[in-house]
């Protein structure tokens, strides 16, 4: 009986050690990558989006979401596709809370090897030129099926060929995500980047709206169940899971065996005081 008290221990041991590496040791890397870090005024850009050195487990990733924003004063006509079975959809609503959300799902079982997800394209603005755009993506995360996993924030800088004009104003000034809008005519005001300027005949509104491209698989329909469900979690904050269910199995094994070996040792003392 000793021998077996001494294995079910051990098992116990090794199950408890299986379930907290699982937790501990789950990892992505996420890279985006541009086509070019200089390009000239009135050309596009690429930025291809890879996730690679996946450690989540048996059951892999299938989400990764993240903030995405750019400078507005740089670039502009920001479309997504998606690759390889994966769906991305992107908020451009102004003013809307998750603004900026960009939230990739592969809609079948998750994948543990290197693919890439999707690619970015920007247009550069022509009034550009001399110019350096920054290109953020921040709250990067993934899930292994019970808990996120965090992934260190992103940021490209793209230089813009040839020398600012005078009515193009202070080429530092990066305005992120679109919250500011500057009249490229008026040079007087676009000094530091954090004022809102105005046209006064109105006529050089340059904002654009964003167009995204979505690729959802297995269906066309925008108003699918799966996806509406994704999104609703990711508004309340809550990431998709990969799986509910595995580290609770093996959490249910190990205290069942603990329960064996609790009731074994009672047993025992017991049998000894009778």
């Amino acid at each position: 009986m000793k021998k077996i008290l001494t294995t079910l221990i051990i098992v116990a041991i090794i199950i408890g050690a299986m379930a907290m590496q699982t937790v501990s040791a789950a990892s992505i890397k996420f890279t985006a990558t541009p086509s070019a870090t200089k390009v000239d005024a009135g050309k596009t850009i690429t930025i291809d989006l890879k996730i690679s050195d996946i450690n989540a487990g048996e059951l892999g990733i299938n989400t990764l979401s993240c903030v995405f924003k750019y400078d507005e004063n740089v670039f502009e006509n920001v479309k997504i596709t998606s690759k390889n079975n994966w769906s991305i959809t992107y908020n451009d609503e102004k003013g809307n809370e998750q603004y900026g959300t960009l939230l990739a799902m592969l809609l079948s079982a998750g994948v543990k090897t290197d693919q890439e997800i999707g690619t970015i394209t920007l247009k550069v603005k022509e009034n550009a030129k001399g110019k350096t755009g920054n290109i953020n993506f921040t709250k990067i995360a993934s899930n292994d099926g019970k808990n996120d996993i965090p992934v260190a924030d992103k940021t490209i800088a793209i230089k813009v060929n040839g020398t600012a004009s005078s009515g193009d104003g202070n080429g530092s000034n990066n305005q992120i995500g679109g919250n500011t809008e500057k009249d490229p005519g008026n040079s007087g005001n676009n000094q530091g980047g954090s004022q809102n300027t105005n046209n006064s005949n109105g006529s050089n509104n340059n904002s654009t709206k964003n167009e995204t491209v979505l690729n959802i698989i297995g269906s066309n329909n925008n108003e699918n169940k799966n996806n509406n469900k994704q999104q609703e979690n990711i508004s309340k904050g809550k990431l998709p899971q990969t799986g509910y269910y595995e580290t609770a199995i093996i959490v249910a094994i190990v205290v069942a065996i603990l329960a064996i070996i609790i009731s074994y040792i009672k047993y025992q003392k017991y049998k000894e005081t009778k």
